[in-house]
């Protein structure tokens, strides 16, 4: 099999990985507070520790997958986050919260604590601030209890109801938080320490995805075409082999 079969399948996989992304991001449009999914790449060099067999495959790549050695591939580095703040707009609901700058709210989950931007709470019927699939909201005091009356959120966080102050809302950030981990229900986890943040709090407002539609369409058509090209590359190599194959027959 020819050796540069390899560089264009792995430079098809990189691509299909990216149309992945971008086609997560464009589901996800509408989604409160949705971080952008990035892509980026690699160069890859198969190299083998010790005598250098020749023949191919003997190198394997991050993945696992067996490739020619000095040959240039390329592989998906990592999918990061795109950490710019989405626009903010105003609902009305007491229980929504948008965040200004950079920071998440805190959830208590059966998996541990989770991170979100999403503020679109809701006030469970124990009596407790939660996110819409019930994870309790962590204030300085623990879960945050919501009494009957008026609450009234301030930009620091601080909950009142009736005007007297329950807590704090709690907030934290990282220091790499492209690298967060995202999980479902539009939440990240990561085992980085979290710091102390202070975000500004916009009570009855919500902060929307940061996706850009038409830049995620150019970069849709875009990847379209280079794993099309990659493609027709494959079929061009293995094209080759076979003439290879034909030309080397025997004439009986």
């Amino acid at each position: 099999m020819s050796d540069g079969i390899y560089v264009a399948m792995n430079g098809a996989k990189a691509r299909s990985r990216q149309l992945e992304a971008v086609a997560n991001n464009l589901a996800n449009m509408d989604t409160i507070a949705y971080r952008q999914q990035r892509t980026a790449f690699k160069e890859y060099l198969g190299r083998l520790k010790g005598p250098v067999a020749k023949q191919a495959p003997d190198a394997t790549m991050p993945d696992g997958v067996s490739v020619p050695v000095d040959l240039s591939h390329v592989v998906v580095d990592e999918n990061s986050s795109a950490m710019s703040s989405g626009q903010l707009r105003q609902t009305g609901e007491p229980l929504h919260l948008g965040l200004e700058g950079q920071g998440y709210f805190v959830l208590k989950t059966a998996s541990g604590n989770r991170y979100t931007r999403d503020g679109s709470f809701l006030r469970s019927p124990d009596g407790f601030l939660v996110a819409r699939d019930g994870a309790k909201v962590f204030g300085k005091k623990g879960p945050v209890p919501l009494p009957d009356g008026e609450i009234q959120i301030d930009a620091d966080g601080n909950i009142l109801a009736d005007g007297s102050k329950i807590d704090t809302l709690v907030f934290v950030d990282f220091a790499s938080p492209e690298k967060l981990s995202r999980e479902g229900d539009n939440r990240f986890s990561t085992n980085a320490t979290p710091m102390k943040a202070k975000p500004t709090v916009h009570q009855g407002w919500l902060e929307s995805s940061n996706v850009n539609p038409l830049r995620e369409m150019v970069d849709m058509i875009a990847a379209h075409r280079g794993f099309d090209a990659l493609q027709q590359a494959i079929q061009s190599y293995r094209d080759m082999d076979t003439r290879a194959n034909e030309i080397a027959r025997p004439v009986s």
